[in-house]
């Protein structure tokens, strides 16, 4: 397949892949991805846990070229790739790493006699040192400019490549060196530095604050690769640690945002040029690399973490979310106000890449929208330059999945007009979505619009689906009830049950005691459900659905006990009717408590029961 932007490798610049080399002894610590455990000492344990983040004590143990369990499938196993393939560089940022789990990190390619394929093995590894503290992404465009490999390979500096690795990262390159490829990132713990497998079915995207998110992959995937999994999967978005990229087409869609400050939105913001700008991004399920996942960094950032995050997210957003761009500062208000402040990175995602979709992410993240996130002329210029596709082009053709909402109908915030304190809550995890139904009602206004809602990520948004209908359950501005009025009503409702008095006095003059027992029961049943039935004004003695049912039930019992006794039935009858009335109907009750047949049915039985007497 030829590259439509630069073409395929000529066969005088591939090389040969040489075999691997042999195991370690399966009883040394740590081999075969096992744990290692070392002796309880808390105090030693926990100061050097604090300077790294993971245990040094278990990864000084582990040899540092040891032999992992081949953690790839069957079927990836046997796969065949070319033997010639393109060479590569790799580049390794390190800032205060631990010397361990930074020498087994370059002690993988030095095991396996890359000399020829991996090209800084030829000759001793180049170390280059900035002269003050840059970042990660300053760092990579730095070693990018110094690497001569015709693919880069960027990796974190705790890492372990599993075998045969590479193989399938550049084949994918080499068919097309418009891909961009990652490995399947398993987990090493940080405690005991033992290697577990991660799924082959996952991808990556992000949320309302384009941060990186691991999604389970959508069905689409795998009915695209006719179910198998060792082909590669198709990502919206890379992870940012552990990928492998043609040198070429690096440069051609601008390296890193130079502007970009440490870390931090830099792996969204070049996902978004990649997909854009004529390149794809592909998980290659045959290749697996351990990654130590740590908590939190050791270390601290210039300005705090949320300033370097929000600064690069805003130039994205700038640059690339075109009309979006409204709908990341909206949200996020703060990165459009804080001037030095939090967001840079992301703000300057936002400001180039998200086209109209910025609005939405400045109207989420106000605080993102005045961030001093440097000039974006020169990204903006490289967009056109490339004639990149817009942002809506990459949500419906890459990423159709996104929880973005695409229609949505406006942003803001829901307030309780009486109280400030109470917010409105979704009672759910981070990442889970759940969705009701909003009626709007404006002043004097017919009908109501129904909107749906939708929150995500503790972020709530209503979209364009909406219709008009009107509501009993919600009145305009002008028919709400005080709370007089509503204490009058509940009170009126109460003192009407004690018309029943009569009925009680009578039954008992006429030694009807079950009667009367019914009629009182009724009377005081319905008097505490409907003291319960006010949200404003409310005293429950017992449960409201236990309420509800005794009222019901108490005066469908009132009315068959009515009927038998104007029947005239003998007193034998009566005791079997009494006590098979009730029973049924408190079963009929049960079913549904305010449904239609609940009620006609008592009724049709006590009218038959009185014409059957009658006749």
């Amino acid at each position: 397949q030829n590259s439509p932007i630069l073409g395929n490798y000529r066969s005088d610049q591939l090389l040969d892949w040489e075999p691997k080399g042999k195991p370690n002894p399966s009883q040394w610590p740590g081999e075969l991805g096992q744990k290692c455990i070392v002796p309880e000492d808390t105090e030693t344990y926990n100061k050097f846990f604090k300077y790294h983040e993971f245990n040094v004590l278990a990864s000084d143990r582990i040899a540092l070229n040891r032999t992992l369990r081949d953690s790839r499938s069957d079927s990836c196993q046997s796969k065949q790739y070319p033997n010639q393939l393109p060479d590569a560089s790799v580049i390794i940022v390190f800032h205060n790493e631990a010397y361990s789990t930074l020498l087994r990190t370059l002690h993988i390619y030095l095991k396996q006699h890359l000399k020829h394929y991996v090209r800084e093995l030829s000759v001793p590894i180049k170390i280059i040192r900035l002269g003050r503290r840059s970042g990660l992404i300053q760092a990579r465009i730095l070693g990018s400019s110094h690497a001569v490999g015709r693919v880069l390979i960027f990796l974190d500096s705790h890492c372990e490549c599993n075998e045969g690795w590479l193989e399938p990262l550049l084949d994918r390159i080499a068919g097309d060196r418009t891909r961009v490829v990652c490995p399947i990132i398993d987990v090493i713990d940080e405690h005991s530095f033992r290697y577990v497998t991660a799924s082959d079915m996952t991808y990556g995207g992000f949320n309302w604050k384009f941060g990186f998110r691991w999604y389970t992959a959508p069905d689409s995937e795998l009915i695209r690769r006719n179910n198998d999994r060792t082909l590669p999967l198709r990502t919206p978005a890379l992870s940012g640690g552990l990928y492998a990229i043609d040198r070429q087409f690096f440069e051609y869609i601008g390296k890193y945002d130079s502007k970009m400050v440490i870390w931090g939105a830099e792996n969204i913001e070049i996902s978004l040029r990649i997909w854009m700008c004529g390149g794809s991004i592909e998980i290659v399920t045959c290749s697996r690399v351990g990654h130590v996942f740590r908590n939190k960094t050791p270390y601290t950032l210039p300005g705090g973490s949320n300033y370097i995050v929000w600064h690069n997210t805003a130039r994205l957003a700038h640059v690339w979310l075109d009309d979006w761009t409204h709908f990341f500062f909206t949200l996020y208000p703060s990165a459009r106000q804080i001037d030095v402040g939090i967001w840079h990175n992301t703000a300057r995602l936002a400001h180039v890449w998200l086209d109209d979709w910025t609005h939405f992410f400045f109207t989420l993240y106000p605080s993102a929208r005045q961030i001093d996130v440097g000039s974006i002329a020169e990204r903006v210029a490289l967009r056109k330059q490339r004639k990149c596709h817009s942002f809506q082009w990459y949500l419906d053709n890459v990423y159709p999945e996104s929880l973005l909402p695409k229609d949505y109908y406006f942003l803001g915030d829901i307030r309780n007009m009486k109280n400030e304190d109470i917010c409105l809550d979704s009672v759910q995890s981070e990442e889970a979505t759940i969705t009701w139904d909003l009626i709007i009602s404006g002043r004097n206004s017919k009908y109501e619009k129904k909107f749906n809602i939708a929150v995500t990520s503790k972020r709530l948004h209503t979209t364009k689906r909406f219709f008009k209908r009107k509501y009993k359950s919600c009145n305009s501005d002008n028919d709400l009830l005080s709370n007089y009025a509503i204490f009058l009503q509940s009170l009126l409702l109460i003192v009407s049950n004690f018309f029943l008095l009569p009925a009680v006095y009578l039954a008992l003059k006429c030694k009807y005691l079950g009667e009367a027992f019914i009629y009182f029961l009724t009377m005081f049943c319905s008097s505490f459900y409907h003291m319960c039935d006010n949200e404003k004004m409310k005293y429950c003695i017992f449960n409201y659905e236990v309420l509800q049912f005794c009222d019901f039930y108490s005066a469908i019992l009132t009315l068959w006990v009515t009927a038998i006794l104007m029947s005239d039935m003998p007193y034998e009858w009566r005791s079997v009717l009494h006590l098979t009335g009730s029973l049924f109907f408190a079963g009929l009750l049960r079913s549904k408590t305010t449904g239609v047949w609940s009620f006609v049915v008592p009724a049709v039985c006590s009218l038959i029961l009185l014409a059957m007497s009658w006749v």
